[in-house]
């Protein structure tokens, strides 16, 4: 069961990263287009469009990066300091 969780939250980290990293960098680039050609409504629609969507992917990605810091495992993190040390 914690490792399908783990499984879960590790792929949704993943998923939501990538969304929220493309869709910000969607929005930057429309934004410094419209305000090069001067656009204010592509500088405001692409916000208004898709500013929403990137704060929920955003959210969900610390969300399920705070929970997965819980389902890890203790005895495996430990195991990899040691080695490392060696």
């Amino acid at each position: 069961m914690k490792n399908a969780c783990r499984k879960f939250f590790s792929v949704l980290y993943k998923i939501c990263l990538v969304a929220f990293m493309i869709l910000g960098i969607i929005i930057v680039v429309a934004q410094l287009i419209g305000s090069v050609i001067g656009s204010g409504v592509l500088v405001n629609g692409v916000s208004s469009a898709l500013g929403t969507i990137s704060i929920v992917a955003a959210a969900l990605c610390a969300l399920a990066a705070f929970i997965y810091s819980y389902l890890r495992d203790k005895k495996t993190d430990g195991q990899e300091k040691q080695m490392s040390k060696e």
